[in-house]
């Protein structure tokens, strides 16, 4: 008599489902610091970047989910190298660093806490990925340099009111500094805006909730020393796809990354 099998345990544990990952991929609108300006970045059906800049410099979205990753990039005579962890949610998180130079395809490096591979290498600087529906479609948004301190008062201004970002439109803008050198650039600012419908947006934060859940599952199990110094086709976990600017001196502010509630 032929056994009843449970076919989703047989995939774990036979390992296939380590074949599999989900990835949770959305447009990104990227704000560039040097110019000011706003682009809207989406993945094709040929897998290629198509970015088109917007026009307004002020954009109306809602905040569905705030992640973060940490990043770092340097021009070279050679080329371009950039450092990047996987998306989390927290600084108590297990990270994996990567490495992509140029446009080649990221290696994994390193992994351990945020403390270890600060430790290690002291230019990572944080990133929050903010998930937020702009124009009814679910994009991201990535804050880093001065525009965290924009940020971070913006959601200290809910904290003290007892309020919800997520009920809310947020006004993104900017504002132009300048540098030590004399050099200009510009750095987001975060204004809350009109009451939002809540039935709407409470599907959105659903929608995005349970993808990264399973997007982050899939990623979970750890890798081994031997995986990261060798295996350079190994899976890796869900990653900004465009090619970090270099950021004006001065614009990089260093954050206390314990001090951030998420």
């Amino acid at each position: 008599m032929e056994t009843k099998q449970n076919v989703d345990e047989l995939a774990r544990l036979s390992g296939e489902n380590m074949m599999k990952q989900f990835r949770y991929v959305v447009p990104i609108l990227k704000f560039n610091g040097s110019k000011n300006t706003f682009s809207y970045l989406e993945t094709g059906s040929d897998g290629k970047i198509n970015s088109k800049n917007i026009v307004s410099k002020t954009l109306d979205l809602v905040i569905l989910k705030v992640r973060r990753t940490f990043t770092s990039f340097q021009q070279t005579s050679t080329g371009n190298i950039s450092w990047f962890t996987n998306e989390h949610n927290s600084w108590r998180d297990s990270l994996t660093l990567f490495e992509r130079k140029d446009n080649a395809r990221p290696k994994m490096i390193d992994f351990g806490s945020i403390e270890d591979l600060r430790a290690k290498y002291p230019d990572l600087r944080l990133k929050q990925n903010l998930y937020v529906l702009y124009k009814d479609s679910v994009v991201k948004i990535g804050v880093k340099g001065k525009s965290l301190s924009s940020l971070f008062e913006y959601y200290k201004e809910f904290k003290e009111l007892n309020d919800h970002m997520f009920a809310h439109n947020t006004v993104v803008s900017s504002h132009m500094e300048t540098n030590t050198g004399g050099l200009n650039y510009y750095v987001m600012d975060f204004k809350k805006g009109k009451e939002v419908d809540l039935s709407v947006v409470g599907e959105k934060i659903r929608e995005v909730a349970n993808a990264l859940e399973q997007q982050d599952k899939s990623y979970k199990t750890e890798p081994t020393e031997e995986e990261i110094i060798i295996d350079r086709n190994a899976p890796i976990p869900i990653i900004d796809e465009e090619i970090e600017e270099e950021q004006p001196a001065g614009s990089e502010e260093e954050i206390n990354v314990k001090d951030i509630p998420l």
